[in-house]
């Protein structure tokens, strides 16, 4: 399933962590990683930040901010449609994959006038091309 991104909310995201640090470990093995985001299937889909210091809460939000696929929102679609999409594009378990921000920025720096990052995804995994 091909799921967007929000530019303007990625590069929000990325901001932040620039200037609050980057976790350089990855979650559950504790490999080296270069600074990333990660994305997370949970309660929807979505990029967060992946740094020791949690992002402050946006005016409006109850939480830490996110930037949620447009096709697997919570906060834009009902539960029975976002539940689904998530099920069918990340599986029925919950989990987290660090996303290079390195490779966030080189798409969009080769798309220069896309307003979306896209992923491809599977419950096996996922694939983003450049």
């Amino acid at each position: 399933m091909k799921l967007t991104f929000s530019r303007k909310e990625l590069e929000a995201l990325i901001e932040w962590q620039k200037a609050n640090g980057s976790t350089l470990e990855a979650p559950y093995t504790g490999e080296k990683i270069q600074p990333s985001l990660v994305m997370v299937g949970d309660q929807g889909v979505y990029f967060m930040n992946y740094s020791d210091k949690s992002n402050p809460i946006v005016e409006g939000e109850s939480s830490q901010h996110v930037a949620y696929a447009r096709e697997v929102n919570p906060l834009t679609m009902s539960v029975d449609d976002w539940y689904d999409a998530k099920v069918e594009s990340w599986g029925g378990d919950d989990g987290v994959i660090p996303i290079p921000i390195e490779l966030i920025e080189h798409y969009f720096k080769i798309h220069s006038k896309a307003k979306y990052f896209p992923v491809n995804t599977t419950p096996e995994g996922i694939e983003i091309s450049c």
